[in-house]
């Protein structure tokens, strides 16, 4: 029974193969998928050229590290790279383009332009095109006004030091103009924005200090705004210069340096009537002199004078707490 099963299944299989046209018999072939293969292959090779020609602009010892080249030829490389990429994205700027046309430039033409530029924050080339509007004015008046604007810019852009000098020289070139009152108050602002920290030369602030006390000279022809701004100033300079003087004086306590450190209390104590202010931090100096000389007796009086004369001074505060919280800050 199983040979007679055998024999059928071959004759079915053999009229199969019979009946299968030739073409179906062949074996099939891929050359489309050889093809598109090849053609992936090669986009492939086209993209990672792309992506290096695009790659970004390293440094000479980087491409010489990573092409293993020598150095000269490296840098030669690297200027071709440089030069060709500046090249291809250059596009024209329209700063550089009005920059070239400055000189032609009349005065309406350069003022609108600075006017842009303001607009823009670029205050440094609407400097320079101010400048420029100085020498081609169509009326004299026009140059107190370019000044008050180039103060202005020179402020807005940090440079404090010209912005001084071109407010004082308004100042003096226009001393009865509505204006030379608030030019006055913005060169003392000016100066006090150059001086230092408290740890640094305090030349600047005692020039600041000498700028004020002449304006106030003539206060009765100015208004009440000036001098509060003034004085505000004042108050400032005041107060850096005399932290300037504490850590002189704890500097010299520190070095056991007291006789100089005595001289610099009582030209700080003779200048006391124009700065109530750092009287508690100069009875606590005294303190810490006292202290440090051994004078047992005068630092109890001292430390007594400055808890009955100023309880709620941080100072005071500072020295009630227990020498284990000084130490650790709290």
């Amino acid at each position: 029974m199983k040979l007679c099963m055998i024999v059928i299944g071959m004759l079915a299989a053999a009229n199969l193969w019979a009946v299968t046209p030739q073409s179906a018999r062949q074996p099939k072939q891929a050359p489309e998928r050889v093809s598109t293969l090849k053609k992936t292959n090669k986009q492939q090779r086209s993209a990672v050229k792309e992506e290096q020609e695009v790659q970004p602009l390293v440094s000479p010892a980087e491409y010489y590290n990573a092409q293993l080249i020598d150095q000269k030829t490296a840098k030669k490389q690297y200027k071709q790279r440089k030069k060709k990429i500046k090249s291809t994205h250059a596009e024209p700027v329209a700063e550089d383009i009005q920059r070239l046309k400055m000189d032609e430039m009349t005065y309406a033409q350069l003022c609108q332009r600075k006017n842009e530029l303001i607009v823009m924050g670029d205050y440094d080339t609407a400097i320079r095109y101010l400048e420029r509007m100085l020498r081609t004015i169509e009326r004299p008046e026009q140059v107190m006004f370019i000044m008050l604007e180039l103060g202005e810019l020179f402020m807005k852009s940090g440079n404090y030091s010209k912005a001084e000098r071109m407010y004082f020289d308004f100042v003096k070139l226009y001393p009865s103009s509505q204006f030379a009152e608030q030019a006055y108050v913005k060169a003392i602002e000016c100066s006090w924005m150059q001086t230092l920290q408290p740890d640094r030369d305090q030349t600047k602030t005692e020039r600041t200090l000498t700028l004020i006390e002449e304006f106030l000279t003539r206060d009765s022809i100015y208004s009440a705004d000036s001098i509060a701004q003034v004085m505000a100033i004042n108050e400032k300079c005041r107060r850096r210069l005399a932290d300037s003087n504490l850590l002189i004086v704890k500097q010299y306590i520190t070095r056991g340096q007291y006789t100089a450190a005595h001289k610099r209390i009582d030209a700080m104590t003779e200048d006391m009537p124009k700065t109530t202010f750092i009287e508690p931090d100069l009875l606590q100096v005294r303190l810490e002199l006292a202290q440090a000389e051994g004078k047992s007796e005068l630092a109890q009086q001292l430390h007594a004078d400055l808890q009955q004369r100023f309880p709620a001074h941080s100072i005071t505060m500072a020295s009630n707490k227990p020498t284990w919280k000084r130490w650790l800050g709290l």
